[in-house]
């Protein structure tokens, strides 16, 4: 990030300015292209960087972009997962007035992925769960909610060593879960947030337990 703010304190970048490459973005933040990339998304979003097709993204204002890196790789791990918490809420709110057929498809293959998994641990549960919610959010039409769950879920990603016994939880969570999509399958917001706030106890009192 020094290094960034180097470059355009110095008038390497300037508005209008072509970004580096992924690689070399990469590489000069420490991260990897993955994350670079869902970063750039989500700074397309925002109308900080600018995609121009077939020739790579320029800058749009230059504190703007320093800022909106720096506020995302800034933030610790509860923050980070707050965020991801109004995230999710929301787009499940949005899910039961905006999703398609396609959508619930893709719910209901998720969950039926989940309870034919042999999923024992914290690890592996934890990653399905990360999935099925991106569907979840995927389902509000909303790409920038979509992109920004995705690329903050890189971040907190492996932070956790997830490795005690989940056999005891699971069907709990997996009915939860359930819960949440047959609300959304029904457009029936009410439901489908309390099932959510129920997801969110259980899953705590769960982690606790482990603890």
């Amino acid at each position: 990030m020094d290094q960034l703010k180097e470059r355009i304190q110095n008038g390497e970048w300037c508005v209008g300015a072509r970004l580096p490459t992924e690689h070399v973005m990469a590489q000069e933040l420490g991260v990897s292209r993955n994350t670079v990339r869902e970063a750039l998304r989500v700074l397309v979003f925002t109308g900080v960087v600018e995609v121009r097709q077939g020739s790579g993204c320029y800058l749009r204002g230059q504190r703007n972009l320093l800022d909106a890196l720096k506020s995302i790789y800034d933030c610790d791990s509860t923050q980070t997962i707050e965020t991801l918490r109004i995230i999710k809420f929301e787009s499940v709110g949005l899910a039961t007035e905006r999703r398609t057929n396609s959508d619930l498809l893709i719910i209901n293959e998720a969950l039926n992925q989940i309870q034919l998994k042999e999923c024992s641990s914290w690890s592996d549960y934890l990653s399905w769960q990360t999935t099925f919610n991106q569907c979840l959010v995927d389902a509000s039409q909303n790409s920038a909610l979509s992109q920004l769950y995705k690329f903050l879920n890189q971040i907190v990603e492996n932070k956790d060593n997830h490795s005690s016994n989940i056999t005891q939880h699971k069907l709990g969570l997996i009915t939860l879960n359930s819960d949440i999509a047959q609300a959304i399958d029904t457009q029936n917001c009410k439901l489908a947030l309390k099932a959510c706030c129920a997801l969110e106890n259980a899953l705590k009192t769960a982690i606790k337990i482990r603890a």
